[in-house]
């Protein structure tokens, strides 16, 4: 089970890497591109929608993982087409509600609300790129569910970089400045939606006659209490953005959102990788092999997640700042102080799917809403309280407190539905090897050039890789898996002419 969660962990962190690449060069694109306050502009308006796309989906996305697996098992009456036309056709009747509500708010909220002019019409515009995200989120997840981890991959590292093509294409040539950002960004990904349907549309039969009511109300029920759990994790992730904006204006969210992305591109390599895979190989283990082994594999999969966890935390603690540097400019410098405090947030709130298996698999939703709404209220209220005395260090505090409260509390849930131990010895082990390569990189010289950063980069990442090799039985399996599937993936072309 470790080599499965190895191989589509690998699968899904390439997919990542790359649409990560993209972003990290999109990056100083357009944080040359647009002033400090439109890129704050810009960040205010992909949070609001990214909140109501939460909301469009309803938390069906995240009963498809396990209802999935009981299709498969064939504890359910529904066959996979029928699944599949539930997930596709129900999606799409609830976000199209949404994006409605949306335009209405942006026609009638008053410019006040928002302390800037320009948010309320590019909202409108952006409007219908919720249920095109809420759509597109359904067919990946079912990608997911099926461990289609290699096709998924591909098809949103396509989708990314063609995407920004589209984008950049438009920004120059036809519509310049934040509109034309929406209209190149509603063009490609409504074109990659469509390529999606034809997909799926010819491997299944999909039709409205295929819709069973009672799947998509069994997984709604499922899916609803975690509704509140993920609009509570977007606030907790973009609410300290809405303080800012009010309290601080543009140019200060400008450079909070520029740390936060940057802190976002990187973490995600892990822990979005992490928990596309981990929560699919579980779920079916608990469904087909029982506890026993369930928690045997997830024990194994925390520890791997903190080796790698804490040496990102090291490496971006001795060179994050310079790296914002040199990709967003000086103008972006003021956020640099805070990617320790977001990339430690960041990096325990990705651990959560390992955390709380044990609520995931019970079936015991409603607690993790509850804590992420607490985690949500109290990032709020730190970060209103802290930035008249700390500006924008506040709100990074404040995230990090945020965040291992809310792990704090799911790790301890879990651990009653499921006794999962944590590796204590472990933990402090790669804690000092993280320690050690910090100090390495640390004495390395200081510069914005960005041959000195890679070189700061590089000699970090053989640090810590080398110190686990020679101290961990655990990260020695990975690497000779690793280089035995890359073995054979270099052999299959050979074999194939013979």
């Amino acid at each position: 089970m470790l080599g499965r969660l190895v191989l589509h962990a690998s699968n899904y962190t390439i997919g990542i890497a790359l649409v990560t690449l993209a972003s990290i060069i999109s990056f100083p694109v357009f944080t040359r591109m647009f002033s400090v306050a439109e890129y704050g502009t810009l960040n205010l308006i992909s949070s609001t929608l990214l909140f109501l796309t939460g909301l469009g989906k309803l938390g069906i996305q995240h009963s498809i993982v396990r209802f999935h697996a009981e299709v498969k098992a064939d504890k359910r009456a529904e066959n996979e087409s029928q699944f599949l036309s539930t997930v596709i056709f129900g999606m799409a009747a609830i976000s199209g509600l949404v994006t409605i509500g949306c335009a209405i708010g942006a026609l009638f909220i008053p410019d006040s609300w928002w302390n800037d002019d320009r948010v309320s019409p590019l909202l409108l515009c952006a409007s219908v790129l919720i249920v095109i995200r809420v759509l597109d989120s359904g067919i990946l997840n079912i990608l997911r569910a099926q461990q289609r981890s290699a096709l998924y991959s591909s098809l949103t590292v396509i989708r990314k970089y063609l995407g920004l093509a589209g984008i950049l294409g438009i920004l120059v040539y036809v519509i310049g400045g934040l509109p034309g950002f929406f209209v190149g960004t509603i063009i490609t990904e409504c074109a990659a939606l469509a390529v999606l349907l034809m997909m799926f549309a010819r491997e299944t039969a999909l039709s409205t006659r295929q819709f069973s009511k009672p799947l998509l109300l069994a997984m709604l029920a499922f899916g609803l209490p975690m509704v509140g759990s993920e609009l509570s994790s977007i606030l907790l992730n973009i609410g300290g953005r809405y303080v800012i904006q009010g309290r601080m204006g543009a140019e200060a969210l400008g450079s909070y959102s520029a740390a936060y992305n940057f802190c976002d591109y990187v973490q995600s390599i892990i822990t979005v990788a992490f928990g596309q895979a981990v929560g699919p190989i579980y779920t079916r283990l608990w469904e087909e092999k029982g506890e026993a082994e369930t928690r045997k594999f997830i024990e194994q999969a925390l520890r791997f997640y903190i080796i790698l966890a804490l040496g990102v935390l090291a490496g971006m603690s001795a060179v994050g700042s310079e790296v914002l540097t040199v990709l967003a400019t000086e103008r972006y410098q003021p956020g640099a102080v805070l990617i320790p405090f977001l990339t430690a947030g960041m990096l325990v709130s990705g651990g959560i799917p390992i955390f709380s298996a044990g609520i995931y698999l019970h079936k015991q939703t409603r607690v993790i809403m509850i804590l992420v709404m607490v985690a949500a209220v109290i990032n709020i209220v730190l970060t209103t309280v802290l930035i008249p005395a700390f500006g924008i260090m506040g709100a990074g505090f404040s995230t990090l407190v945020s965040f291992v409260l809310f792990a704090a509390g799911a790790a301890h849930f879990g651990r009653q539905a499921l006794r999962v131990s944590f590796p204590w010895a472990d933990f402090a082990k790669f804690s000092v090897l993280a320690a050690i390569m910090y100090l390495c990189v640390s004495h390395l010289p200081q510069s914005d050039s960005p041959w000195d950063v890679l070189l700061r980069i590089a000699t970090g990442l053989v640090c810590y890789v080398a110190l686990a090799l020679a101290t961990d039985r655990t990260a020695r399996a990975a690497l000779r898996f690793a280089i035995d599937r890359l073995r054979a993936m270099l052999a299959r072309p050979r074999a194939s002419k013979h």
